[in-house]
């Protein structure tokens, strides 16, 4: 994908992951929804552990986004951003530029769908019983776990030299 450079190789799977959730449900633009579901799909990204540590399940959220959207007619592999998708990418680069991070990854494109005052994911994770606010938290919990993780691996290794 281009213009996508200052985002993270997880990041641009989520897109990916998006755009095959679309396909699967025939639908003709990557809506917030789909974004959502590559995010949880991710593992290896903060976004998806902070999801499921939550209790955020892959095919709870199919199931509630096929609920709320239903399946489409579209056919086609020409399947575009829909605008709350758009949006998404732009808050996600913003949202990594406020908490001083190089790429956007994951955790800037979950938090980024918390801003969001349009598009159907913040309701998929309504509907699953997640707020906005234990998103923020777990994210940050993450967050916090992983660099201290780093942080006690460096003191190991500085130990060994």
């Amino acid at each position: 994908m281009s213009g996508l450079e200052e985002f993270t190789d997880l990041a641009k799977r989520v897109l990916h992951l998006a755009h095959e959730e679309a396909e699967r449900m025939q639908q003709r633009m990557i809506g917030s929804e789909h974004v959502l579901l590559g995010l949880v799909e991710e593992e290896n990204g903060v976004a998806g552990r902070a999801l499921r540590d939550l209790g955020v399940d892959l095919d709870r959220a199919r199931e509630m986004t096929l609920r709320l959207s239903g399946v489409g007619t579209h056919r086609e592999d020409n399947i575009d951003l829909a605008p709350d998708a758009e949006k998404i990418l732009d808050l996600a680069i913003e949202q990594a530029k406020q908490m001083k991070s190089e790429f956007v990854s994951t955790e800037h494109m979950l938090l980024a769908i918390l801003k969001m005052d349009i598009g159907l994911a913040r309701e998929v994770l309504f509907k699953l019983g997640v707020t906005p606010e234990q998103v923020r938290r777990q994210v940050m919990r993450v967050l916090n776990e992983a660099q201290d993780h780093m942080a006690s691996v460096g003191e190991r290794s500085s130990r060994k030299t």
